[in-house]
């Protein structure tokens, strides 16, 4: 190993014990994880009601159209926004969708007044902090407030948690690219929403809504950077800075990053596979950093129907989550779907525990979920922490197919 990264890397494990121990002493005094965000739901439709009351002038927050202009100012048609009375706007969620028959419902629906009141101005706010696109779902978006807003009076967002741009599933490419050059369409990760957010907090005159943006701010940056502690990052980044060695070795770990992250990644699946075969269950797939890979664990013999599956839905391992899925399309059993909900959901009280048409249960939201966004996660692979945790959602879901009778039925 290159003695400055070997240098390096002590010294920075060095000054993370510091951090650590002087969190711990003045833990009282910091409650650096104490938030509001630890007692309240943080899922998509929650972040969406946060959003549109913040954005709504007349939010509890009380600032009037401070927040919603800077957010506008954002957006790639910004100049359009001057000719609005935002005084007048209307915010609503989960708005459905009517005008092409698809019944969708669109997380944020904005409204504006022109400011001569002769019409309206339109935006759609999709947001995306964790769930994978739906088929035309964006598609679908753009048709519906075209044609509730005519002569090109509307605008689409797309507010993601993992930067990505929209799946081709969601919209064509071409389509996509289209809106785009036409300025009917912004795309924004929810790190961008962090600077608005810190705009916001400029501009609020209100300790207590300062007080929650910040707690906002926070969360955001740990749930979807994986920053956990901004004074520790800044530790870091001085260590680093501070020698040219460093620098230089910092630069030879990031492009190692991919590798150690395969090989980990690599480590997990082995474990996972060898803790299944001591079940005498049988496993097939691998991880990799394409969508929708992973692990087909089969209980006790080759399920006909249902698979357990443990899975990152996204790329780049991101999306990570498990549960129970059927392997085709053509099979059918609403009934079956039904009775295992209701188990999984008592089996997994504390859990939030979802159902969708391929999936008859699955584990939303569990930590972690995006692997790039979270450290902690990696360092939890080699002890086993983490296959000792998925291989005990695995058992329990076992244990309760197999005492209400349903395994032959998989």
């Amino acid at each position: 190993m290159n003695q400055n990264v070997e240098t390096l890397l002590k010294n920075v494990s060095q000054e993370l014990r510091i951090l650590e121990t002087a969190r711990k002493r003045y833990a009282k005094q910091l409650a650096t994880d104490f938030s509001i965000f630890n007692y309240i739901s943080t899922d998509e439709m929650m972040l969406s009601r946060i959003i549109a009351d913040l954005l709504n002038p007349q939010g509890d927050h009380a600032q009037g159209t401070s927040f919603l202009e800077l957010f506008l100012a954002q957006l790639s048609n910004a100049p359009t926004y001057k000719q609005l009375d935002l005084t007048q706007a209307e915010v609503s969620t989960e708005v459905k969708t009517f005008r092409n028959n698809t019944q969708r419902r669109m997380d944020i629906y904005i409204q504006i007044p022109f400011a001569d009141h002769t019409d309206k101005f339109g935006i759609c706010i999709e947001n995306k902090p964790y769930a994978a696109d739906q088929k035309n779902q964006l598609a679908d978006y753009a048709k519906e407030i075209s044609q509730r807003h005519k002569n090109n009076k509307w605008h689409i967002i797309y507010l993601t948690g993992n930067n990505n741009d929209p799946s081709p599933i969601s919209i064509s490419l071409n389509q996509f690219t289209e809106l785009q050059s036409q300025n009917f369409f912004t795309k924004l990760s929810y790190l961008q929403l962090v600077e608005w957010l810190n705009h916001c907090k400029s501009k609020s005159i209100n300790e207590k809504v300062n007080s929650f943006l910040t707690a906002f701010i926070i969360f955001i940056t740990k749930q979807f950077s994986g920053i956990e502690d901004m004074s520790e990052q800044q530790s870091l980044l001085n260590l680093i800075s501070a020698n040219d060695d460093y620098i230089k070795a910092t630069f030879e770990i990031i492009a190692a990053k991919d590798k150690i992250q395969d090989q980990l990644v690599k480590e997990f699946e082995i474990q996972l596979i060898n803790a299944c075969k001591k079940k005498n269950w049988y496993v097939n797939g691998s991880f990799s950093r394409d969508k929708a890979t992973g692990l087909n664990i089969c209980f006790e013999q080759p399920h006909q129907h249902i698979n357990y599956i443990v899975q990152f839905y996204a790329n780049n391992y991101g999306d990570f989550f498990w549960g129970l899925s059927r392997k085709e399309a053509t099979f059918k059993a609403p009934e079956l779907w039904i009775e295992i909900f209701q188990i999984m959901t008592e089996t997994f009280s504390t859990d939030k525990v979802k159902k969708s048409e391929w999936w008859p249960y699955y584990i939303d939201q569990k930590y972690p979920f995006n692997w790039q966004s979270h450290s902690e996660v990696w360092s939890m692979i080699r002890p086993g922490t983490l296959c000792s945790t998925v291989m005990d959602y695995a058992e329990k879901t076992y244990q309760a197919l197999k005492e209400h009778g349903l395994l032959e039925r998989l």
